[in-house]
């Protein structure tokens, strides 16, 4: 019975509450060995596949087992585990091509050794009209684009704003004769620019 416990308390303890899945006594130790494995606290040895170099069909050795933090455990969803020092090895490897004679050339190739892990955000390039989320670990919609688009709703516009373009987009899109076309920001029908500059044009000339 203590010991059950003791598991217990420390299953509280890695993971912030007790697991209400992890009541057995042999479930409860095993997940406590998978804790101590697979935290986030110093990388692993894990086996990375090398990178072809360009003009090569493959490479031998193709794998190796280097430290990384890719994997890991993390408590705070959702970060993920990710290096927070890391340096680069050089390796040289025997690189073949597929129908020649199979004689290999000597390449260099290049892998990312984890020094140390954190848990944190993944690295994430946003769209122009988006800005990162550190609770979320992600890209969410400007709010300026939102408002702004609120504004014209407001002031009669036919628009709606759409949370999957982040941009304000026309409600009721129409197709046009052949003298307009659609104008994605009045969301109506204008005058072909087309026609218009064929029209001044003959006009001067």
């Amino acid at each position: 019975m203590k010991i059950v416990l003791l598991l217990t308390l420390v299953a509280v303890l890695c993971y912030g509450s007790r697991p209400k899945c992890m009541t057995d006594r042999n479930q409860l130790k095993f997940w406590y060995k998978q804790r101590t494995l697979t935290s986030c606290n110093k990388p692993k040895e894990s086996f990375v596949q090398l990178k072809v170099p360009d003009g090569f069909d493959y490479v031998k050795p193709s794998v190796v087992k280097i430290p990384q933090c890719t994997g890991l455990f993390c408590s705070n969803y959702p970060m993920k585990c990710v290096p927070g020092e890391s340096e680069t090895r050089n390796l040289i490897v025997e690189a073949f091509t597929k129908g020649a004679d199979h004689q290999p050339t000597c390449v260099h190739v290049s892998v990312e050794e984890h020094l140390d892990c954190k848990c944190d955000c993944e690295e994430t390039t946003c769209e122009q009209n988006e800005i990162f989320d550190d609770d979320t670990c992600s890209c969410q919609c400007h709010p300026t684009y939102k408002r702004q688009c609120q504004e014209r709703i407001d002031a009669g516009h036919r628009v709606r704003w759409s949370k999957n373009a982040c941009a304000c987009l026309c409600s009721h899109p129409i197709d046009c004769d052949n003298s307009m076309e659609w104008n994605h920001f009045l969301c109506e029908c204008v005058p072909s620019k087309r026609l218009v500059l064929d029209s001044l044009s003959n006009e001067l000339f």
